[in-house]
């Protein structure tokens, strides 16, 4: 078996005030796989939520840097990475390789025992690209599905043959899935380049492992992995990592395990000249948001619900009140 550590969508952003539970779910997951010792680290994209600082760019680096002492990394852009921010993280120096990829390839990833896995990586695929080689805004989503299909024909047909040749093959990608839901449940459904069941298929059995949704998720076999912590108060789900055990056929099982971040709560409350609670679940340590809806001539009354509303909540970690005015005409 080869093990394989995934996990993806760390969003690192030094200037946003939950950035160190971002460091702390990356953290855990090279604390607890540092003993597993696996062959190859995956990260599935979006290690910065925009373009780096200094300060995310040191971060990252000590993070694979440790990785890459354990066992090789592979790391693909995502969308919210700006173009060439990566790029630095292959030229460190590190006991074993770090690789990243800026696009779509099958890519030789070299194995900490010393063999050799073939991986299918897909960054997250640009609709400019697709407009910078001539084709019209319009056009772009119905051309990138048929570009699409003749990758992934290509990525099935050079995998068959690494596993011909006794290697290890999986794919990991960057990119919305047809069929898959936000957090909220919403359907992911929109102008966005989309890989389809039919491109999914056209790999087989193997695992296939996404970024980019942060909800953990199958979706026509495809696993997505999710985000390291929680992001928005939209994402109540718990977040994961996964370690995947490939056998020399390229079947696989998946363990999935739970990263330790704090919850968000979002709470809707309406104005009200009671002694009503608001908080129906244990919030301790948690961030919370409270929306007041209220009509706007009871505003002399928000001062005073909102100061009942920190004491209620005085045991979160991070409290956010949003007063939400109704006009009166």
């Amino acid at each position: 078996m080869t093990t394989i550590v995934c996990f993806g969508d760390t969003h690192l952003c030094s200037t946003d005030p939950l950035n160190s539970d971002r460091l702390a779910a990356w953290d855990q997951v090279i604390a607890e796989c540092e003993v597993v010792r696996p062959e190859a680290w995956v990260h599935a994209g979006d290690v910065f939520d925009s373009k780096s600082t200094v300060d995310d760019r040191i971060a990252a680096a000590d993070r694979l840097r440790r990785m890459a002492a354990v066992a090789p990394v592979l790391v693909i852009y995502g969308n919210h990475c700006a173009p060439r921010d990566l790029d630095l993280f292959g030229r460190l120096s590190s006991v074993h390789p770090i690789i990243v990829v800026p696009d779509a390839r099958v890519v030789d990833l070299p194995l900490a025992t010393g063999a050799m896995a073939s991986v299918f990586a897909l960054a997250y695929p640009i609709k400019s690209a697709f407009v910078a080689a001539g084709i019209a805004p319009g056009d772009v989503v119905a051309e990138a599905d048929r570009a699409l299909d003749v990758l992934f024909m290509q990525a099935a047909a050079q995998l068959a043959d690494a596993r011909m040749r006794g290697r290890v093959t999986f794919m990991v990608g960057h990119a919305n899935i047809a069929g898959s839901v936000s957090s909220t449940g919403q359907p992911m459904i929109g102008s966005e380049i989309s890989v389809s069941a039919l491109h999914l298929a056209r790999l087989g059995g193997i695992l296939k492992v996404f970024g980019h949704i942060h909800k953990p998720q199958d979706v026509f076999g495809a696993v997505y992995v999710g985000s390291g912590c929680r992001l928005s108060f939209g994402e109540i789900e718990e977040k994961r990592y996964i370690v995947a055990r490939i056998a020399n056929d390229s079947s696989y099982e998946l363990e999935s395990r739970r990263l330790m971040c704090p919850k968000m709560y979002h709470v809707d409350a309406t104005l009200a000249r009671t002694d009503s609670k608001i908080a129906s679940a244990d919030i301790a340590g948690s961030d919370v948001r409270v929306r007041l809806t209220y009509p706007q001539q009871e505003r002399d009354a928000v001062p005073a619900v909102k100061e009942r509303i920190k004491k209620e909540f005085s045991s979160a970690r991070r409290l956010v009140i949003e007063p939400v005015a109704i006009p009166d005409r």
